[in-house]
């Protein structure tokens, strides 16, 4: 996927944001800026389940492509954000990790071979590798099964358009500086949570909606469990700050989740200006600040 070097590199001039239900399309213009456009996604166009992504109907998904792309004369080699639920990933602490690429996915695969309920084998996967100490290393995974993110490149393809990277959205919505940030994401299919340590990753999960709890309940037991976690497992001292930055494209749910986290012991909302509006695009902070963070800086 190759998300990291996205992150430190010079912006592309364009990026889709997949969605179950839309597509939306930002434009990077050397004068004008940033401006966008959205296309409706029909029922079924992409296939989710358990592990996120299960497959596309490339032929429903092409003609938006295409349409859309045409219409704000978007760029042959789009960056393209992926849903946080469409994808997994986990973060490993490893010792003696093998140089070379294959070779380390080969021992990521076999770490996940009893977490995920199908065969690694089947898995596209990225890593990221933070060293730590001498030869122990913090070793961001992110992963999706590969049929559909082959099916997705197909559909690109077949529209004229090769995706310079597939980034999950959650890694789009802040690395933090200083000190300790807890970046939620909230949508109705669950949270995506990534917890970073001056900048660096030091936990990351997905949480699907507990049945009966709600996103709200799902998130308000988590917070309860990182709260734990991070103060006796990772050794945050108990006067330091946990900064919490709510992304989400409901506004009500994102303010819901924000007086859960007001009301957290050890927690505190990260006070910060909303994403600025994108023209052309009706989208909530979470799309906006994903889109930013693209293809907004100036080019």
């Amino acid at each position: 996927m190759n998300w990291k070097k996205l992150l430190v590199s010079p912006p592309p001039s364009s990026a889709w944001m997949l969605g179950n239900d839309r597509l939306v399309l930002g434009v990077r213009g050397r004068k004008a800026g940033l401006r966008g456009g959205v296309r409706s996604v029909g029922e079924g166009v992409f296939q989710t389940g358990p592990v996120g992504l299960q497959g596309v109907e490339r032929s429903a998904l092409v003609p938006l492509l295409l349409g859309l792309n045409d219409e704000l004369g978007g760029g042959k080699r789009p960056a393209v954000a992926l849903p946080t639920a469409w994808t997994r990933y986990q973060l490993f602490e490893l010792q003696g990790l093998p140089k070379k690429r294959a070779e380390a996915e080969d021992v990521v695969r076999w770490r996940l071979k009893k977490m995920l309920p199908v065969p690694p084998s089947d898995l596209r996967i990225d890593l990221v590798r933070y060293p730590d100490q001498e030869d122990r290393e913090r070793v961001l995974v992110a992963m999706i099964l590969d049929r559909a993110a082959t099916e997705l490149e197909a559909a690109f393809e077949e529209a004229g358009l090769v995706p310079g990277v597939l980034v999950p959205r959650l890694f789009l919505l802040g690395e933090g500086g200083a000190g300790w940030l807890l970046v939620m994401e909230a949508g109705p299919d669950g949270l995506g949570i990534l917890v970073h340590e001056n900048g660096s990753p030091r936990a990351a999960r997905f949480r699907t909606v507990v049945p009966g709890r709600g996103v709200e309940g799902t998130a308000a037991a988590e917070l309860r469990l990182l709260g734990v976690f991070l103060r006796e497992n990772l050794g945050v001292p108990e006067e330091a700050p946990i900064h919490v930055r709510i992304c989400s494209d409901d506004e009500a749910l994102r303010s819901e989740i924000e007086e859960l986290v007001g009301e957290a012991a050890g927690f505190e909302v990260l006070e910060e200006a909303a994403p600025p509006e994108v023209p052309g695009v009706e989208a909530g902070r979470a799309t906006r600040r994903a889109l930013y963070a693209l293809v907004g800086r100036a080019g």
